[in-house]
């Protein structure tokens, strides 16, 4: 990460991986774009707010990924150049 990171905190506060999205974000100086409660259940919101802020650092758990994935696969949705912006795409936990 840098001071130019845009990291989204998809994260719930319950799961111990949240900690190194917010204090990775911090510590480098960049921004922290934080979902709603229950935002990250939402591909489509997740999609549009990578979209909207531009972000280049998500993490996610497997099963979160997978199903991002099927949903920015789906051609009906149009989201694959929404994603652009993601430059680093971690898949964390189980």
């Amino acid at each position: 990460m840098t001071a130019n990171s845009i990291v989204l905190q998809a994260s719930p506060c319950s799961f111990y991986f949240h900690f190194e999205e917010i204090i990775g974000a911090l510590y480098f100086g960049g921004t922290l774009v934080m979902l709603p409660s229950n935002g990250n259940r939402d591909a489509q919101y997740i999609c549009a707010c990578i979209e909207n802020q531009q972000v280049t650092v998500a993490f996610f758990v497997p099963l979160s990924m997978k199903s991002l994935y099927g949903y920015v696969q789906d051609s009906s949705n149009n989201y694959q150049p929404a994603l652009q912006s993601i430059r680093r795409l971690c898949s964390v936990g189980m």
